[in-house]
């Protein structure tokens, strides 16, 4: 049985696509670093910036810490106000200055807290504020990293794509060659057959290759909050 590969023209072909898929690989390379959109360093920012967890985590401290100054202090002192000895029948009832022993007084009350346990107050707030400090920054953290992951996953996904496509576009050139030498008599139909089946394959692969893009797209815009759609040139290269 004849192979794509077995003839003349097919081995030529062969190392054209060898040396046109290396080129492709590395020109690829040098363009996804100078295309515009959205860096890295963007993406991580968006999710720092929108993400409702380090919002919630950051309100966290805050509580903490204003609970941590109090935690050492004295309780608040309280005004008291009130009417002793007020009549509730007779005709002087529910009058604070007829009956000689109705008496209205007006206080304030502190509690006291000894010194030692307000110490251990302040000490256990204080512990609390760096508990969730610490749950802060690894949340922080955690969303970085997760944002980081899905921004390289998008890219990998766009460069795939890119490749995919000019892939598809190679064997859409090789396909008709192989039909041109054909219908010259110069091969025979397992040559054009063979090539019609790797052009249906490359094509099978980039149907993927998009839907793969798009998926990754979705999975980066839930990190910033914010929709990463339209064209391939949408994702860039970090700015760092």
């Amino acid at each position: 049985m004849l192979s794509i590969f077995s003839s003349p023209h097919a081995r030529r072909g062969g190392l054209r696509l060898t040396g046109w898929f290396a080129s492709l690989i590395l020109g690829h390379g040098l363009a996804y670093g100078q295309s515009p959109g959205v860096t890295l360093d963007e993406a991580v920012r968006l999710a720092t910036v929108e993400s409702l967890t380090i919002e919630a985590a950051q309100a966290s401290v805050n509580a903490s810490s204003q609970a941590a100054v109090k935690a050492g202090q004295l309780p608040n002192p309280m005004l008291t106000a009130g009417i002793d000895n007020l009549p509730i029948n007779g005709p002087d009832r529910y009058t604070a200055t007829q009956d000689m022993l109705s008496m209205r007084r007006v206080g304030v009350e502190q509690e006291w807290v000894s010194g030692e346990k307000r110490r251990l107050q302040s000490a256990l707030a204080q512990a609390m504020t760096d508990h969730e400090k610490t749950a802060y920054l690894a949340q922080w953290a955690n969303v970085r990293q997760q944002t980081a992951q899905a921004w390289l996953d998008a890219a990998y996904a766009k460069k795939t794509l890119a490749l995919q496509r000019d892939w598809v576009d190679q064997m859409r050139r090789e396909a008709a060659g192989a039909n041109a030498t054909l219908r010259g008599g110069r091969s025979g139909a397992t040559d054009a057959a063979r090539a019609q089946a790797l052009l249906a394959q490359a094509q099978d692969q980039l149907l993927a290759a998009e839907q793969q893009w798009r998926t990754a797209l979705i999975r980066l815009s839930r990190w910033t909050a914010s929709p990463i759609t339209g064209s391939v040139a949408k994702i860039g290269g970090s700015q760092r």
